[in-house]
């Protein structure tokens, strides 16, 4: 299944069960490049994003109308395939601190046409690296 069909299935769902999507495990060159400028060990991590994030990110940042407002352009479905490339090959990656549930949260900057941000908290229990949100800017 590709990331986006995972998106629409999410989106199109009624249930409110748990789901996950593998965007597969952290690489040893990005658990590297983390680890020296987010100052976080993830060697080994997998990461996933959830129908929790997919939803909230469709919700908070997929309006253009209220995401113009902020100087932001929508996040539309065919945007999840960039999260890949977004972690990978990062212009800038940063520790921005602690989520509310307590994981130490990474953000990402990438320019593909428009900036990509993108955020993923660290689980330790799990080793995960979870999809909080994602937007874009001009």
């Amino acid at each position: 299944m590709k990331i986006t069909e995972f998106v629409k299935f999410v989106l199109e769902s009624r249930t409110n069960e748990k789901q996950v999507f593998s965007l597969g495990k952290v690489s040893d060159q990005n658990a590297e490049m983390i680890k020296i400028t987010a100052l976080l060990d993830v060697k080994g991590y997998e990461r996933i994003i959830d129908n929790y994030a997919v939803k909230h990110i469709k919700r908070k940042h997929g309006n253009q109308t209220d995401e113009a407002k902020q100087g932001q352009v929508a996040v539309n479905h065919e945007d999840f395939e960039y999260i890949s490339d977004i972690v990978d090959n990062p212009d800038r990656i940063k520790n921005i601190g602690d989520s509310y549930q307590g994981g130490q949260m990474i953000q990402y900057e990438k320019r593909i046409t428009y900036l990509y941000i993108y955020v993923e908290e660290k689980r330790d229990g799990k080793q995960e690296l979870a999809a909080k949100t994602m937007y874009k800017r001009k």
